[in-house]
């Protein structure tokens, strides 16, 4: 890292992205965007965004980027800028979703180090097994993996709150059953358009499930029955 740039590895390109705490969203220019051939995702929602220079611009669209960081490939969405300063930008919404630490006395930018040793950890960030096309307000099923543990294991899981706070992705805490390293989760779009989980983003976290931690509610369907006969009497 030099300054507040960085070399990243973007869809398999090379390029220096300025990293930039104090912009809200992570930018990349409709120039470049083409040059990488990515698909353009139109956002009818899109909000005006004040600029450095202090104009305000209205982005054209969102597109999905694989950016390497230190060997680690990371997925994010990009805003899309017709004119830019620079080609990429890494904003505060990467830097949050991938826990980036800068260390400004190394000139070093640090992702989270997803590399588990060999024992098992007390949770473990679970990812898209593969790219996901999530309708409006729809539940959909998808592919999880994350820690590979031996054999199958029951296990809590909690949903990304950043997605859930920033792409309306829902994702309910859930019991399941781990299996190769895999789970099934169901999340929900709250949005009124087509939202993309790509390979890789962060769903959430699982942790082994503690059966003595679980509440056993009875049949309450006599009650139920009760009630009812009440109200018809009534």
């Amino acid at each position: 890292m030099t300054g507040n740039q960085l070399d990243v590895i973007i869809d398999k390109k090379p390029i220096r992205a300025l990293v930039d705490s104090g912009a809200s969203f992570s930018v990349i220019s409709d120039k470049y965007r083409r040059f990488l051939k990515k698909v353009l995702f139109a956002d009818a929602k899109s909000v005006m965004l004040k600029v450095a220079d202090g104009n305000f611009v209205r982005p054209i669209g969102k597109c999905v980027l694989r950016v390497r960081i230190n060997n680690r490939e990371l997925p994010f969405e990009f805003i899309v800028l017709s004119h830019c300063s620079h080609d990429v930008i890494l904003g505060w919404d990467f830097l949050e979703a991938s826990q980036a630490v800068i260390d400004c006395g190394q000139n070093e930018l640090v992702l989270e180090d997803i590399c588990r040793d060999s024992t098992a950890p007390d949770a473990w960030n679970l990812y898209a097994t593969r790219d996901y096309t999530l309708k409006p307000h729809s539940l959909t099923r998808i592919t999880v993996s994350g820690y590979q543990t031996r054999g199958d294991i029951n296990v809590v899981l909690d949903g990304s709150k950043h997605l859930l706070f920033e792409k309306n992705i829902a994702t309910p805490s859930m019991v399941s059953t781990y299996r190769n390293g895999k789970s099934d989760v169901w999340v929900t779009n709250l949005q009124f358009r087509n939202q993309i989980i790509p390979r890789g983003m962060c769903i959430g976290q699982a942790e082994p499930l503690n059966e003595g931690h679980l509440c056993v509610i009875s049949d309450t369907s006599g009650c139920l029955d009760d009630q009812q006969e009440t109200s018809s009497h009534r």
